[in-house]
């Protein structure tokens, strides 16, 4: 773990401008009947996603040689990049999240870019390509919005409340979420999990919930969440971080997110 201490704040900028970039990738398949192929576990991969995420790493093991990476799709150049022992900085890349959406024309997906200090969260950036704007934060740095800071929601569970939720084939969600949930809240599932943990960071969700995301899901909004001034963990309130990247083989990561109150009385709630 000898690699240079970063300045996270100029890496942040600096990821910013690679979403940008790679921006007009997303752009060029988008509503362009773009390849796609499903996995072993019936998810969407697409030509964008692996476009993008080529691109991603390429630039990322220019810049910083030194630093390991983890991605969703499995390519050549990834299994070059995976994390060792003691290797300080890992990237960890969504290409698209909201594939499902974005191959089928829905304006709800997103590029999502984390970086792992000792495996804990330190950087992230959430890019929305459609709108052409950024979530994104970095350790000590608050969560941003363009040049606003963002804040989570500090109100109370109400029936104005926003949840997000997953609503995928074979989700089975807590019992809790429909006896209770469903009375309290309003739930909502905009088919990105990242962008769910963006709006919480912005307070334009109260909170979420997910069961089978995965380290890249979340590991930018996880950041963005707490320098946004909320909470982040598992839906019975383990910690979720640090991890040890050079053993992450692509578990289920579930997690719940929100402002400080909302989080609690969501876990109170899956507590029983």
């Amino acid at each position: 773990m000898n690699a240079k201490p970063l300045d996270l704040s100029t890496v942040c900028r600096q990821t910013r401008e690679w979403c940008s970039q790679v921006s007009g990738i997303a752009l060029k398949y988008y509503r362009n009947a773009p390849e796609y192929r499903r996995k072993h576990d019936d998810s969407v991969v697409t030509a964008a996603d692996l476009e993008i995420q080529e691109w991603l790493l390429q630039t990322i093991h220019t810049t910083f040689p030194e630093h390991a990476a983890l991605a969703e799709e499995q390519t050549p150049l990834l299994e070059d990049l995976r994390p060792v022992a003691n290797q300080r900085y890992c990237w960890v890349i969504d290409p698209v999240d909201g594939t499902r959406n974005f191959f089928r024309g829905i304006p709800c997906f997103c590029i999502s870019i984390g970086l792992l200090d000792r495996g804990h969260p330190v950087m992230g950036v959430i890019h929305d390509p459609l709108i052409g704007q950024a979530y994104y934060g970095w350790q000590g740095g608050g969560a941003w919005l363009g040049d606003d800071r963002l804040e989570v929601n500090s109100a109370d569970w109400n029936f104005d409340s926003l949840v997000g939720i997953p609503t995928g084939r074979r989700e089975m969600l807590p019992q809790i979420i429909y006896t209770e949930w469903l009375k309290l809240a309003v739930l909502r599932n905009h088919g990105s999990s990242a962008l769910h943990l963006a709006y919480v960071a912005a307070g334009a969700l109260d909170g979420c919930y997910a069961k089978k995301t995965r380290l890249w899901d979340i590991a930018a909004g996880a950041l963005l969440v707490w320098e946004a001034g909320g909470s982040c963990t598992g839906p019975l309130g383990e910690l979720l971080f640090p991890i040890q990247p050079e053993k992450y083989q692509g578990e289920k990561m579930a997690h719940l997110a929100g402002g400080p109150t909302i989080h609690q009385n969501l876990l109170t709630s899956l507590r029983g």
